[in-house]
């Protein structure tokens, strides 16, 4: 919060990073409460937060969450993007056409790619989870898990049938670094510098850079990335994480 004195979070980050000394997470109150009120919980029921797992906050004692539902791989939709939707380790067309990369003559071209396959398949989850929350409620009920939790005995409604004061459905967006992290390396050096080809760049990427090593260490050295208050290489991420 605010008023966090400084040495402790210097400590932290001294444990953290000059002793290696495990993974000590930092909770903000005033971003998490602000977030749960926004998206409907009192603010009695927002400061009495808990944290799901490692990275979802939710309402304590109330709250039906069904936490990491799906991890959704959003470097498999640059791939894809990159590959006319076909997936490169079965030869399957998972995904829609959505162009011959090597014709792509600037980034908002491969941006409009990414974002069809990412829109597909985002669509194809909720599916899924829908129909997984359809079937635990009807096959799969908690009995003793909503008598504890406040809202259930109220509404005479089980937690998988919509009767917590709260509901979540929590699905993780994995990857959103690396595919910031790609999308700004092919900015640069295919679009901008023009100092490797798209087709260069799809034939290492199909052999894992096996032959291509110096390419792989100029995608990763000559590159910005995210984290070093690069604006164009920290927007990309958030771009990533934007439209997801």
């Amino acid at each position: 919060h605010p008023k966090t004195p400084d040495a402790l979070i210097h400590k932290v980050l001294e444990i953290l990073v000059d002793k290696e000394g495990g993974k000590l997470p930092f909770y903000n109150d005033a971003a998490i409460i602000e977030a749960l009120c926004a998206d409907g919980a009192s603010l009695e029921d927002a400061r009495d937060y808990g944290i799901v797992g490692c990275v979802e906050p939710t309402p304590s004692g109330n709250t039906m969450g069904i936490t990491n539902a799906c991890y959704f791989n959003m470097a498999k939709c640059l791939e894809l993007a990159l590959f006319d939707g076909v997936c490169q380790k079965s030869g399957v067309q998972m995904g829609p056409k959505t162009g011959n990369a090597e014709d792509f003559t600037d980034i908002s071209q491969l941006l409009e790619a990414y974002e069809t396959q990412t829109e597909y398949f985002c669509d194809m989850m909720v599916t899924s989870i829908n129909s997984i929350e359809m079937l635990m409620s009807e096959y799969g009920q908690h009995i003793y898990c909503s008598m504890l939790i406040d809202g259930c005995l109220e509404r005479g409604k089980d937690s998988t049938s919509g009767g917590a004061k709260y509901n979540y459905t929590g699905v993780q967006g994995v990857g959103i670094v690396d595919v910031g992290d790609s999308l700004t390396a092919i900015n640069t050096l295919v679009f901008e510098d023009k100092v490797i080809s798209m087709k260069e760049l799809l034939t290492a990427l199909n052999v894992d850079f096996e032959g291509h090593e110096v390419l792989q260490q100029r995608l990763i050295h000559k590159a910005d990335k995210y984290g070093n208050d690069i604006e164009e290489a920290d927007e990309m991420v958030a771009y990533v994480a934007r439209h997801y």
